[in-house]
């Protein structure tokens, strides 16, 4: 049985360009060392997959990592890439073995398929968010800061943080975070706490399926709000009353959007300011509005199979904001819409209605075919197309696509062999 978790976000406010730099310098090295160890299962020609997780650490550990009593390993990690803490190389060896043995099995996957694949090992980006555990920081969280441990005194550094406002972060316990993971969005980082809460999961397949699963994989489009997709695990989802498929289209939005730029326009330049209709509410209170009703409606699907018994589990993107295709001003309207206060909305009501909610990363989510795991194409904003002649699946929609693959990578992740999505 493993214990439940929860994750904050708490940006940083420091603007000193040397923790700045430090930070970056980190992600950096992080994602170097990384690399480094997956260079080494390739060369080893390692197969973790059967492996307990500490007996696989523990086996690389004897090649790799270098100590007083062990100087003569075949590969120094040590010496590879230097790192401000020893605990560094621990959680780099621990993510390298996960993204291997997701790497493994995807392989595999593409070779049953008939679809070989010549790429040797996972390539990593130049920058990698660091995972830190409890010996490699110090949380304060009365005066606001956080506290970078390191094997030279002079290499700590403390890191100033602001704790939002919102009413999820009064749960928020320091003698309850087992550890802490570095972000970078665009030029900003923000700090993942993982918290331990109380209450139990199961971790084996027999419990997982001893009660029923209602699996949410929601992805949040550019020209919808949300295509959402319902999964059952161990029951039928007419015993909850939830449909398979769902889209929630924004065109409440656009044509809000639309009397509120072009009417107001088009009368400003005829010289009729006087007809402009006067406004009722604001955008921005439309736009919250339309939110509020969307996640009410999800979250009544969570809190009908929470109290039947079905444990719920919430997949979703990052919901990252969208580069406009059209350049006009209408399109950028619609491509500001609240994106980031959207998943916030469902991820907290969700949560509170019952369900466990898990972000994945959104990259190439929506143009994987879920069926065959084929690259598709995208004529268009909205529709997918599958270019594999085999496949049964031939156009689709492409949010919904997404949302079937986050489905496939949240199970996957939580350790529940579901034959879904296309990505590991």
């Amino acid at each position: 049985m493993k214990k439940l978790r929860q994750v904050y976000e708490i940006p940083i406010t420091t603007s000193s360009p040397i923790t700045l730099g430090w930070l970056e310098k980190l992600g950096r090295k992080y994602a170097k060392l990384v690399q480094w160890f997956l260079t080494v299962f390739e060369r080893e020609g390692w197969d973790l997959r059967g492996m307990a997780l500490n007996h696989a650490r523990k086996v690389v550990k004897e090649k790799t990592y270098r100590t007083l009593n062990r100087r003569n390993t075949l590969y120094n990690c040590k010496g590879a890439v230097h790192m401000p803490h020893s605990h560094h190389y621990d959680t780099a060896i621990t993510q390298a073995i996960q993204k291997w043995n997701s790497f493994l099995t995807w392989k595999d996957k593409m070779r049953f398929r008939g679809k070989e694949r010549s790429q040797r090992f996972p390539r990593i980006g130049e920058w990698y968010a660091p995972n830190l555990d409890a010996t490699m920081f110090d949380l304060d969280l009365e005066n606001g800061y956080v506290v970078l441990q390191a094997s030279c005194l002079k290499q700590k550094q403390k890191i100033p943080i602001t704790i939002p406002n919102k009413r999820r972060y009064r749960e928020l316990d320091v003698g309850k975070i087992k550890s802490v993971t570095l972000i970078k969005r665009g030029e900003e980082f923000v700090f993942m706490l993982i918290q331990d809460v109380d209450g139990v999961r199961p971790d084996s397949e027999s419990d997982q399926h001893a009660r029923p699963v209602l699996v949410k994989g929601v992805d949040f489009g550019e020209r919808r709000l949300a295509g959402v997709v319902n999964y059952a695990l161990g029951g039928q989802l007419s015993e909850i009353g939830v449909q398979r498929v769902r889209i929630h289209r924004a065109d409440e939005v656009r044509a809000n959007a639309y009397r509120e730029f072009y009417i107001r326009r088009k009368l400003q330049s005829l010289g009729k300011s006087g007809c402009i209709p006067k406004r009722r509410r604001k955008e921005a209170n439309f736009r919250r509005d339309v939110v509020r009703k969307l996640v009410a409606g999800e979250a009544e699907d969570v809190r009908r199979a929470v109290a039947k018994g079905w444990r719920v589990l919430v997949i979703t993107g990052e919901a990252r904001i969208p580069v406009p295709r059209n350049r006009g001003a209408l399109s950028r309207r619609l491509n500001e819409f609240p994106r980031e206060m959207l998943r916030e909305e469902f991820c907290c009501k969700l949560s509170i209605a019952g369900a466990e909610v898990v972000i994945v990363r959104e990259n190439g989510t929506s143009k994987w075919c879920h069926r065959c795991g084929e690259v598709g194409e995208r004529p268009y904003a909205g529709q997918f197309v599958c270019v594999n002649p085999a496949c049964s699946l031939r156009e689709y929609d492409a949010d919904l696509n997404a949302a079937w693959n986050f489905i496939g990578i949240g199970l996957r992740r939580l350790g529940i062999s579901e034959p879904l999505g296309a990505l590991p």
